[in-house]
């Protein structure tokens, strides 16, 4: 076909979809599970499939009106989420609409000003009160979810309209943002806000961000807030995931298997109101049991904050407001208790807690480590020489073992110090055998960096051990560069000796046997474990910091003990805790079933939680 025919062709193409899709301007375009589709106008985002609609519709069987209503913008699994069968009952229960927005240029994510346009959801709305013949819509308060990207949106729906805003969910996203921005009209409702995070969701997110943000919005905003961390779950690897099995609720037959984004999004046989592909998994917490806790959270909210047999008809309710003396208080630091984590730092600064600290530990600091006295390395160990910009590139590493060990190895060192293997040593780790052996040089790239991702880790968890023996050849200062994040721990240990990342150390001439630990809770694309020379100012800059570091580790240790058995209980009575403010330096929980449901979801398999 010549190119000029081509071209005439597909504009021809073009100008019979765009005539297609404002000819069913007022069509009803239906779906499985929604009984109402219709398309939006363009310039909101909308007509962009001409058979299936930009906004979808579900009201509970025969009602003729409303009372509440939850919306829900589009990304990957959000529209099974409002299909859920538990959702759903909730929904029945309260008479609450639901309106699932599959293109919506909202208007009012990702920017920092404020809004030029902020009633495109109420124009939505008011469609939908047309489409269905149900005045409600158009006034009724609601209840806002999140994923991901769309994470913004549940948030920002309460900055510019609290009043209507029952509660929010943000689900595997780093929201809510604190401080609100200028333009939010907060004004001490008390809107209820759940935020779901994988353990190791972005590098750890869920402590980093989320935490000290909710715990701000607790204390300064009156938002009775509270979050949920997925034990062994990023941003959605569930084990009833379609990105990880061919079919939901079928076993996964191969962590590596995995089917593509339009393959899930397009398989309307899955949408079957999430009934059919859950396979249980009595030692795992499944995309299905995080659901059913939302739908939980959901039932408390609407009975916690609409009135009863209020009907937003002709204009807006009134919502109720909570005393924060009811319900369940929860420890800011329960998810590590119930979770056997380590203590993950609230940093405070002038009564908040700073969002995204530089670190959760110190950096830097200064060393001396003096070599191996007496020390020949054994037939077989790569001795290789300090060169500065790269990792030593040669090693001996053990055989993955696909799973991380309990401890964390940059605070629980146990026999690692000791540790001088050479090929064919075996080790046990977490009742995994492994040995060392020659690490083959295709998985070492010219920096001396370990590749791993797709190459020697094979699942999410991970734990390599990398030895090799540096020879110094004259007394000099260096500074380690051994990354790290909350869930990629490196620890190095120098002739034995623990070192940090970015702390300069001071080396003499002589041999260093050098032993590596990585445990990951989360894909890594590299290890990468070099040496930089340390100019003057690095060298009394790090010797500065680590003075400061040891003294104030002497005046904290006397106070940790008396801190310990002063703690708090994980989940506590409100009315327990008489002090305002120390109720608003918790999470807090409405109910006795959501306590109870919050304590199950995060409690360890065959654990009795305190």
């Amino acid at each position: 076909m010549p190119r000029t025919t081509l071209i005439s062709t597909i504009v021809a193409l073009l100008l019979c979809v765009t005539a297609s899709v404002g000819a069913d301007d007022d069509a009803n375009l239906p779906e499985r599970h929604w009984p109402v589709g219709f398309h939006l106008p363009g310039e909101m985002g909308g007509r962009q499939q001409p058979d299936r609609g930009d906004v979808l519709v579900w009201t509970p069987p025969e009602a003729e009106r409303i009372s509440s209503v939850l919306l829900v913008p589009n990304n990957t699994d959000s529209i099974h989420f409002s299909e859920h069968t538990p959702v759903r009952e909730v929904a029945k229960r309260h008479e609450m609409g639901i309106v699932y927005f599959r293109h919506l240029n909202t208007g009012i994510e990702h920017r920092t000003e404020e809004p030029t346009e902020p009633d495109r959801v109420q124009r939505v709305l008011n469609m939908v009160a047309e489409k269905t013949g149900i005045e409600e819509f158009a006034h009724a308060p609601w209840v806002t979810f999140g994923k991901s990207s769309r994470g913004e949106f549940p948030f920002r729906m309460a900055w510019l309209f609290p009043e209507r805003t029952i509660a929010g969910i943000t689900y595997h996203g780093e929201t809510p943002t604190w401080r609100p921005l200028n333009w939010a009209r907060l004004d001490g409702e008390s809107i209820l806000y759940v935020v779901v995070n994988g353990q190791t969701e972005w590098g750890g997110t869920w402590n980093r961000h989320v935490r000290p943000a909710l715990l701000n919005y607790r204390s300064r905003q009156n938002w009775l807030a509270h979050q949920v961390v997925v034990r062994g779950v990023d941003h959605g690897n569930y084990q009833d995931s379609p990105y990880r099995s061919d079919h939901w609720g079928e076993p996964i037959p191969d962590k590596g298997t995995r089917i593509g984004i339009w393959d899930y999004l397009g398989r309307q046989d899955l949408a079957d109101a999430s009934k059919g592909w859950y396979t249980p998994q009595p030692d795992r917490v499944t995309r299905i049991d995080v659901w059913d806790y939302l739908a939980i959270f959901l039932d408390h909210a609407l009975k916690a904050r609409v009135p009863e047999g209020a009907y937003p008809t002709d204009g807006p309710i009134g919502l109720k407001q909570i005393d924060d003396s009811d319900g369940w208080l929860v420890d800011k630091f329960g998810i590590e208790r119930m979770l056997d984590l380590r203590r993950y730092r609230l940093v405070e600064d002038d009564g908040l807690y700073v969002v995204d600290p530089a670190g959760d530990e110190h950096q830097g600091g200064y060393a001396e480590v003096p070599p191996a006295s007496g020390f020949r390395p054994p037939e077989g160990v790569p001795v290789v020489p300090l060169e500065t910009g790269r990792g030593p590139g040669r090693w001996l590493a053990t055989e993955p073992v696909p799973a991380a060990i309990e401890d964390d190895p940059m605070t629980e060192h146990g026999d690692f110090p000791e540790l001088r293997p050479r090929p064919g040593t075996e080790i046990e780790l977490n009742g995994h055998r492994t040995s060392f052996s020659p690490l083959d040089q295709g998985y070492v790239d010219r920096r001396g960096a370990i590749a791993l991702r797709d190459r020697l880790q094979q699942s999410d968890e991970l734990t390599l051990l990398t030895y090799a023996v540096l020879e110094v050849d004259e007394d000099r200062h260096v500074k380690l560069d051994a990354p790290y994040t909350q869930n990629g721990r490196v620890q190095v240990f120098l002739n034995g000796r623990p070192v940090m990342h970015e702390q300069i150390l001071s080396l003499q001439e002589g041999h260093y046997p050098m032993l590596v630990v990585l445990q990951l809770r989360t894909m890594w694309g590299n290890l990468g474990v070099s040496f930089a020379e340390a100019g003057e100012q690095e060298i009394e800059q790090g010797k500065k910091l680590q003075a400061e570091r040891d003294e104030l580790a002497e005046q904290k240790l006397p106070r940790q003990a008396d801190e310990q058995a002063e703690e708090a209980p994980i989940l506590q009575r409100a009315s327990e805790v008489e002090d305002k403010a120390e109720r608003a330096d918790r999470f807090w929980i409405g109910s006795d079933e959501l306590a109870e449901a919050w304590r199950k979801i995060h409690r360890l398999p065959e654990k009795d939680a305190d």
